[in-house]
């Protein structure tokens, strides 16, 4: 099977590593593996290199000479899929299909369906442009049954098909970190400043915690805000005028971006994500697979994956006192309820999470599609 695999970069971002699980997975399967990208950002070249994948870099003067650039590939790669990864490729990908040929395109969305997409005119016409697609993989229940509300049409070609994640590099401790509250209790939250990641509910839900607590605990926050985009800048400048203000600069600890993400969550007792919404955050899937306990927003598919007072803690991302509830929960855990939560985390991310799984549920898409 020839696979080509189409996103607009290869910078580090969640839909950015899933694609290259799957374009390396494919590849040690056997396929003919080609991955085309429009952006210059490399970040996974190195691995996708080293797999023996064919990275295509497009040139173009005008956003136009994308759809120009695919055709092209695809007439001189001749694939049996192509598998477009987010929501501007896979229009591109759509507009291509319209000329015949013989290859089959599925496409991948991931959290675009919520409230502040539903109307822009992006969107209507992407879910439009769904209908050439063969098939449409979805990374959530929740987002799929958007989807299908506001295009019906679209429901027998929907997927769901979970990311995965490496459980290798993902795993708990040999001797995981003891809550012993003599020691400060360490929260990690990986996440962006994106206004949709929640950070100023979250220091506004410390401070309440503060003040209820005589446990002392810190959260690293692992991220960068995106200079390029004014929303994000605004967010981090005024969650870090919030944790000034409640004089939490102890407690609320902004680490940047960091490529050992795993070793900061082997040293962690909890992992917080109170996003407003989500596709399927990566972040929850790492955390799981370390062996930690989670707090996290009912939101998306989380439900599924965070059973409450089993292994983590469910919150309202819009109520501060819901989130700071959730916190001391966890906070309040004792030695044997974390170490009991961090194991069925583990248990969870092994049976929802893993590489094999992922590959699978892809190949079952794809064999359908070209017998």
């Amino acid at each position: 099977m020839r696979v080509l695999c189409f996103i607009d970069t290869l910078g580090p971002g969640g839909a950015q590593r899933q694609l290259m699980e799957l374009a390396v997975g494919l590849k040690k399967q056997g396929n003919d593996v080609y991955m085309a990208y429009y952006i210059h950002k490399p970040f996974f070249e190195p691995i996708l290199a080293s797999a023996g994948i064919k990275m295509i870099i497009f040139k173009e003067r005008c956003k136009l000479d994308r759809i120009y650039n695919l055709h092209k590939t695809i007439k001189a790669i001749k694939p049996d899929i192509v598998q477009a990864y987010l929501h501007g490729p896979s229009m591109v990908a759509e507009i291509v299909s319209m000329i015949p040929g013989k290859w089959k395109l599925v496409v991948s969305e991931r959290n675009i369906y919520n409230a502040q997409h539903h109307s822009r005119p992006s969107y209507i016409i992407g879910r439009q442009l769904h209908r050439l697609a063969d098939s449409i993989v979805m990374n959530s229940y929740a987002n799929r049954d958007l989807l299908c509300d506001l295009a019906p049409f679209l429901r027998k070609k929907t997927e769901v098909i979970w990311n995965c994640v490496d459980l290798d590099r993902f795993h708990p401790p040999e001797e995981p970190p003891s809550s012993n509250k003599n020691k400060p209790f360490e929260f990690v939250c990986v996440a962006s400043m994106a206004p949709a990641k929640n950070a100023p509910m979250v220091v506004k839900a410390l401070s309440i915690l503060k003040n209820f607590t005589d446990r002392s605990f810190r959260l690293h926050w692992i991220g960068t805000p995106h200079k390029e985009d004014p929303d994000t800048i605004n967010t981090f400048n005024k969650t870090m005028e919030l944790v000034k203000k409640n004089n939490l600069e102890d407690v609320f600890v902004f680490e940047g971006a960091k490529t050992n993400v795993e070793d900061y969550l082997k040293e962690s007792n909890a992992l917080v994500l109170c996003s407003q919404y989500e596709g399927l955050p990566n972040a929850i899937c790492e955390g799981m697979a370390s062996g930690l306990p989670i707090v996290a927003s009912r939101v998306s598919d989380n439900e599924m994956f965070v059973g409450e007072s089993k292994n983590g803690f469910l919150c309202d991302p819009n109520d501060v006192e819901s989130i700071a509830a959730s916190l001391k929960k966890c906070l309040e855990l004792t030695d044997t309820e974390h170490k009991s939560y961090g194991y069925e985390s583990r248990q969870r991310a092994e049976k929802m999470f893993s590489r094999e799984r992922f590959l699978s549920q892809y190949n079952g898409i794809y064999k359908r599609l070209i017998k």
